[in-house]
C-alpha cells in the first residue's frame, strides 16, 4: 500500500518512494534463552521473526518483479539537509545522521489488515512485463500476473530448497544494488545467484573423481548449461546468449 498522506515524500519522481507491507505470522511461544541463561522476552522474539519474514518478502518481490524493494541499512553517514516540502531550505550545513524512514502515527504492530480504498496494483502478462526495455519516469508500480503462483511455488518448497532460493535471491538483490557503481561485481553476484540454484538442483548427484589426479570433477559448465536448458527459454536466441556467459 502507499504510505499515509502525511508521510514524507521525495521531491523527485526518480527517487525512493515509501510504501507499506502488511503481513501476519504465527508467533512461536516456546521459551528461548540468551547465552547467559536469561530468558528472551517474547517481544524480542516477535520483532526478530517479523524482521526475518519482512526481509524474506522483500527479497522475493525483488526477484519476482522488475524493481528492487528494500529497507534502509541501519548505518550512519554524512548528509546535507534539503529542507521540507513547501519550506525554504535552511542553511545547508553538513550533518551526521542515520538512514531510516518513519513518520508520526506509523504503527508497526496492527490488529488487522487495513481496508483498501484505492485500486490494487496493476498486474500484466509476464512476457510483456519482463520483456520491457525500461520504464517511464512516472510509470506506476506494477507486477506480473503470475506473482501469486510464484509465491505459492516458493512456499511449497522443502526447507533446504527454500533456503537455497533465498540465498540466491540475496545475491541477486546485491547484484541489482551494485549495478550502477560496480557492474563487474554486480555481474559476479548475478552469476553466483544462478550457481546457487544450479547447486541445489544437482545436490543429489554423485560427484565423480578424475581417474588421473583423483580430484573431484564438478562439471560446472555442463551443469550450468543443463540448468539453463531446463528452466530457460526454449528459443535459439536465448540458448545462444546463455552459452556466451561461459
Amino acid at each position: 500500500m502507499p504510505a499515509d498522506s502525511e508521510a514524507p515524500r521525495p521531491r523527485a519522481v526518480l527517487d525512493h518512494h515509501p510504501f507499506v507491507i502488511e503481513y501476519r505470522f504465527i508467533i512461536d511461544e516456546l521459551p528461548r534463552t540468551f547465552p547467559d541463561g536469561q530468558i528472551m522476552p517474547q517481544w524480542v522474539r516477535n520483532n526478530e521473526e517479523a524482521a526475518r519474514i519482512l526481509k524474506e518478502l522483500l527479497l522475493l518481490l525483488t526477484v519476482f518483479s522488475c524493481g528492487r524493494l528494500f529497507l534502509y541499512a541501519p548505518k550512519q553517514t554524512w548528509f546535507i539537509p534539503m529542507g521540507k516540502k513547501g519550506e525554504e531550505p535552511a542553511l545547508r550545513e553538513v550533518e551526521w545522521g542515520q538512514q531510516g524512514y518513519f513518520y508520526k502515527g506509523f504503527q508497526s504492530n496492527i490488529g488487522g489488515f487495513s481496508n483498501l480504498n484505492g485500486s490494487s496494483i496493476k498486474q500484466i502478462d509476464p512476457n510483456e512485463y519482463f520483456n520491457r526495455y525500461g520504464r517511464y519516469a512516472d510509470q506506476e508500480y506494477d507486477l506480473p500476473n503470475n506473482i501469486g503462483n510464484l509465491f505459492d511455488i516458493y512456499y511449497s518448497l522443502e526447507e533446504e530448497a527454500k533456503e537455497s532460493f533465498l540465498c540466491s535471491s540475496s545475491l541477486f538483490d546485491q547484484g541489482v544494488e551494485m549495478w550502477s557503481e560496480h557492474p563487474s561485481l554486480s555481474f559476479a553476484a548475478m552469476v553466483s545467484s544462478l550457481e546457487t540454484l544450479v547447486h541445489i538442483d544437482n545436490r543429489k548427484e554423485r560427484i565423480e573423481r578424475c581417474k588421473e589426479c583423483k580430484q573431484d570433477v564438478y562439471r560446472v559448465v555442463e551443469r550450468f548449461r543443463n540448468f539453463l536448458n531446463k528452466y530457460g527459454s526454449p528459443s535459439p536466441e536465448f540458448k545462444k546468449y546463455a552459452l556466451k556467459i561461459w
